[in-house]
């Protein structure tokens, strides 16, 4: 078995498993975070999916700390894909994690085979490991998902350099197939100053509330948005076929307290 080791543990998340434990403890406590770290429903879940941001846990964990509450409450999945960007520009531009499992400091997490290979056929999408070797989008998120769930669901990780249109549709129209729930891994806005970041992203959180992906991705590249997710979040509204709904929208700005230059977050829920 072949085993993904964490790239960015110790940078984006406390390597020594206890402090990432009370860090994630600390996102569901925080002010602008859900309240409290959520008792996981038994069953399929409701939810389609969710979408998360992707940040370093202290800037984006309060705001991920909402989406993953509404995962919690919904149920346990037992496939999670992972769609995400790719922002080291390495490996193929449609490339589903090759490893078996995932490590990060708090176990492993399998990788679900048969999900897998059936995105793996679609045209475009190949299985490399090395578009997800320093990629943190979906590593950041597993903690998350170990977090709420004694038996963590197994993952897809898909690393996405190429976000249009078409691609989206031929992953989630896959997706939609199976009994997979999606993660989908956004952040929003770049380095603009806090109240610029927050008009510029409900410029695309409300075409996401709205569920529509076509118009999600042509508001970004009309608009010049920086969010640097459109493509996974059209993935999971297609896979869905529903509408989402926002949970929170806040900024690093919120977290770190400069509001000069910020990155903006979302989370929100897709279907039930």
């Amino acid at each position: 078995m072949t085993t993904r080791s964490p790239a960015v543990a110790g940078q984006f998340y406390p390597a020594d498993p206890d402090a990432l434990c009370e860090r994630i403890t600390w996102a569901y406590a925080h002010a602008i975070g859900p309240g409290a770290e959520p008792e996981a429903a038994t069953g399929p879940p409701t939810l389609d999916g969710v979408v998360a941001p992707h940040a370093g846990y202290p800037y984006s964990g309060p705001i991920a700390a909402h989406a993953f509450a509404a995962l919690a409450r919904s149920g346990r999945p037992e496939t999670v894909v992972i769609p995400c960007p790719n922002h080291t520009g390495l490996g193929d531009p449609v490339a589903i994690a090759g490893a078996d499992a995932w490590e990060t400091p708090l176990g492993t997490v399998p990788i679900e085979e048969s999900v897998r290979n059936r995105l793996a056929a679609v045209e475009g999408v190949t299985i490399d490991a090395t578009a997800h070797r320093r990629e943190h989008a979906a590593e950041v998120q597993v903690p998350f998902l170990q977090a709420l769930y004694d038996d963590p669901p197994a993952i897809v990780p898909i690393a996405m350099g190429d976000q249009s249109l078409a691609v989206c549709r031929r992953l989630g129209e896959v997706i939609a197939e199976t009994d997979a729930c999606v993660v989908a891994s956004t952040d929003f806005t770049h380095y603009e100053p806090h109240d610029d970041a927050m008009a510029a992203d409900r410029l695309a959180i409300e075409r996401i509330e709205a569920g529509d992906p076509e118009g999600l991705l042509r508001t970004v590249d009309s608009e010049g948005l920086s969010m640097c997710g459109p493509g996974p979040v059209a993935v999971a509204l297609i896979a869905s076929g529903t509408t989402a709904e926002t949970l929170a929208h806040r900024s690093s700005g919120e977290t770190m307290g400069e509001m000069r230059e910020v990155v903006g977050y979302a989370a929100l829920r897709i279907g039930e």
